[in-house]
């Protein structure tokens, strides 16, 4: 947020999302970003689905997705802000994970302009998540459309097509 900030802009609005809903993702690939921002959910949960945890992970942030949590539902959505990591970064402590993040974190946040827009935080459906909900072992779960959506992008060129 722009210091001396008095009325709400994309700059609040976007601090306020990481700190509400927002979750890191640590990425050591940037084919599985480019999947997340593309809202690819076939690809970055089924299709990759063993990169969880050895090459993308997900890291939570904002105080309302604990409150969220504590009952998961569909619809349960995070804002995600991705952060590249080393390749070795998922081989180590998640204690050290979370210092090398809140670090990286910590220098963006001390930039009043990096985080500009809320459009820079990208959904994520967090159910999908392999292993943080036990119907996503079935990749049946991923068809429903209403939780994980296209891309606006996606819907747009199907409508042309």
């Amino acid at each position: 947020m722009q210091r001396g900030e008095t009325r709400r802009g994309p700059l609040r609005d976007a601090a306020t999302l990481l700190d509400e809903c927002g979750v890191i993702v640590a990425c050591a690939d940037p084919a599985l970003s480019q999947a997340l921002d593309g809202m690819q959910w076939q690809t970055l949960f089924v299709g990759q689905r063993s990169d969880w945890g050895q090459r993308i992970g997900v890291h939570t942030l904002g105080h309302a997705i604990f409150e969220q949590g504590l009952q998961p539902h569909i619809g349960w959505c995070g804002k995600a802000l991705v952060m590249p990591v080393a390749p070795d970064f998922f081989g180590q402590p998640l204690t050290e994970q979370r210092q090398q993040l809140d670090h990286a974190l910590a220098q963006r946040l001390a930039d009043d302009h990096w985080l500009a827009t809320p459009r820079e935080l990208w959904p994520l459906p967090l159910l999908g998540i392999p292993g943080w909900w036990p119907d996503n072992d079935n990749p049946a779960f991923y068809a429903n459309t209403d939780y994980f959506r296209p891309s606006r992008r996606a819907k747009s060129a199907s409508v042309t097509a």
